[in-house]
């Protein structure tokens, strides 16, 4: 990496807590939190992230005074702030003096701000390393001509407005098996339905048929989430199963939605009414933020190469483990960030929705999500 960390640690509002805790000897510290003294590996330290540490305790002795934190990533034993410390007296000396006086440790309920940094016996460094293998993908490196509006329907699907006949008795088709499949009961089904881009302006080579089959989860079970867990798997199943299933060159994606299930779709097909109930409207105004999409883009493939880099560079358990938060979490802010969006006014052609298709479409989505899976087998692994 280029430098010689001295350790790793959260380092404090120093004039604060002197305000708050004066010191007790002359010489004085109020610096950092040590969470390790000569990291071999820092790749995945949160460096420069912010953090509220909870002050526990305070122990004052013959030869220190410090504030004990709570501070899970820490290695040592009793993480602690070095306030100040008695003339010939080393500050190391304070994890020896807290094990022996943990009886005299006044409890504390407080909070001190602080930033994740690495101190190479010189400064303190809150910016990541530059990695010089990785090459960042640009935002120029970023296509977006296939979200390019168009001025109608697609006429394969779509005449004058009016669902095919032959791809309406084809998806109804389809739609029965799977549901034989799920064990999925007629009787329960509230429609079958068709939206996403398709039945919109804005498809493309990328589309595919979004079938929707609608269903009362709670006439199955009260328990919700187990239902809908269950019809994911079913769904992944099919999917995966029938990966070769198209209609003209468009794949055939089935799912089951709880009728409680909020849509964000602006066009929404009855297969089994054949009629809309949300027909679309011609998109002429709808500018996509090129600029925004294409520097987000770029910015999370980068992140997911940086990922994978790590992944193929690291070995040892507790990496690893790292390394799955990490996947974890970019996981969820991609899927909260296209949640968000399609919230908003600009729905499916949101920025966050864009990215989220951006990356599908160019595989990274994916990438991520195998390198979870790849993460998960290597440590749960002999």
């Amino acid at each position: 990496m280029g430098r010689n960390i001295i350790y790793s640690g959260v380092f404090v509002e120093s004039n604060l807590l002197k305000q708050k805790y004066p010191p007790v000897f002359d010489k004085q510290f109020y610096h950092h939190v040590t969470i390790e003294f000569k990291p071999k590996d820092v790749s995945l330290f949160p460096i420069g992230e912010k953090v509220n540490l909870k002050i526990i305790g305070r122990l004052t002795t013959d030869k220190v005074d410090v504030l004990l934190v709570d501070c899970p990533i820490s290695v040592n034993k009793y993480p602690h702030i070095t306030l100040s410390v008695n003339d010939g007296v080393n500050p190391i000396e304070s994890n020896s003096e807290i094990e022996n006086n943990l009886d005299k440790i006044q409890p504390l309920n407080d909070s001190v701000f602080g930033v994740y940094g690495l101190f190479d016996g010189k400064e303190v460094l809150f910016k990541p390393f530059e990695t010089e293998e990785l090459t960042e993908v640009t935002s120029d490196e970023v296509n977006l001509s296939s979200f390019e509006i168009q001025p109608t329907l697609n006429k394969d699907i779509w005449k004058d407005g009016k669902l095919s006949s032959s791809v309406r008795v084809k998806l109804l088709k389809i739609a029965d098996d799977f549901m034989d499949f799920s064990n999925i009961k007629k009787s329960i089904v509230e429609d079958v339905i068709f939206i996403g881009s398709l039945t919109n302006y804005n498809w493309s080579s990328f589309s595919d048929f979004d079938v929707h089959i609608l269903v009362d989860f709670k006439k199955i079970n009260d328990d919700v989430e187990l239902v809908k867990d269950y019809f994911d798997s079913k769904k992944k199943i099919w999917n995966d199963t029938h990966e070769s299933l198209n209609i003209y060159n468009f794949p055939v994606e089935l799912y089951v939605q709880d009728i409680n299930e909020k849509n964000a779709s602006t066009s929404v097909f009855s297969l089994e009414k054949n009629k809309w109930l949300k027909k679309p409207e011609p998109m002429t105004n709808v500018v996509l933020d090129d600029d925004k999409i294409k520097d987000i883009s770029s910015q999370i493939m980068t992140k997911i190469d940086k990922l994978h880099e790590i992944y193929n560079s690291k070995n040892d358990l507790n990496s690893l483990k790292k390394l799955s938060n990490k996947i974890t979490d970019l996981l969820d802010k991609i899927k909260k960030f296209r949640k968000d969006s399609l919230q908003t006014k600009d729905g499916e052609m949101s920025v966050g929705n864009i990215v989220f298709k951006v990356l599908r479409r160019t595989e990274y989505i994916s990438k991520l999500m195998d390198l979870k899976n790849s993460v998960y087998d290597k440590v749960n692994s002999f």
